[in-house]
């Protein structure tokens, strides 16, 4: 018992100051010794657990940043905007205290406020759709509709070269506006 009690005291750099203690006394001292290592390991290990989680919350954060970033300018969003956008996706962060990875546009966006939402991918898909003189016309008529459509109704699809997605004689249930290929 007395080279146990000393073996668990080394433990935590103690040294064995009471070598006269009785048997009870040195089984009490080494159930306290060895319970309080065992509780400092717990600690520890949380502690890292801790930190661990903190920095891969960072890492998210920092990741979907970027996405919005690339995003934002790819798109050519004007600086007001991207820096509401940037904003707000900090903030619903803080609030939700994750995102998903490799975020597409659709879950980007879905994430933002109605207005900020309509302003981003108005912004975003003017510049592909004034191409076309019909929603030209559409936008100089009613800019609530031709917001109503960037925003709710267009939707930007990629297609691998040589897909087909439409086809003489299919039933189509979508216009497409094919802007590159």
């Amino acid at each position: 018992m007395v080279s146990v009690h000393w073996a668990a005291t080394q433990l935590q750099g103690n040294s064995d100051a009471y070598p006269t203690l009785c048997t009870n006394e040195r089984g009490f001292a080494v159930v306290h010794v060895l319970f309080s290592v065992i509780v400092l390991s717990l600690f520890v290990s949380k502690l890292t657990s801790i930190l661990q989680n903190m920095e891969q919350h960072r890492q998210r954060l920092h990741r979907v940043e970027r996405q919005a970033k690339i995003y934002l300018e790819d798109a050519r969003i004007s600086m007001d905007v991207s820096l509401r956008v940037r904003k707000y996706i900090q903030w619903k962060e803080r609030v939700n205290g994750h995102m998903a990875d490799g975020m597409t546009e659709k879950e980007l966006v879905s994430m933002l406020p109605v207005d900020l939402r309509r302003e981003v991918l108005e912004e975003a898909r003017a510049p592909l759709l004034d191409r076309s003189p019909v929603l030209t016309a559409i936008h100089g008529l009613s800019v609530p509709l031709y917001s109503t459509l960037c925003a709710d109704i267009f939707e930007i699809q990629m297609h691998k070269p040589g897909e087909t997605f439409f086809w003489y004689g299919k039933i189509c249930k979508y216009m497409y506006f094919v802007t590159a290929g």
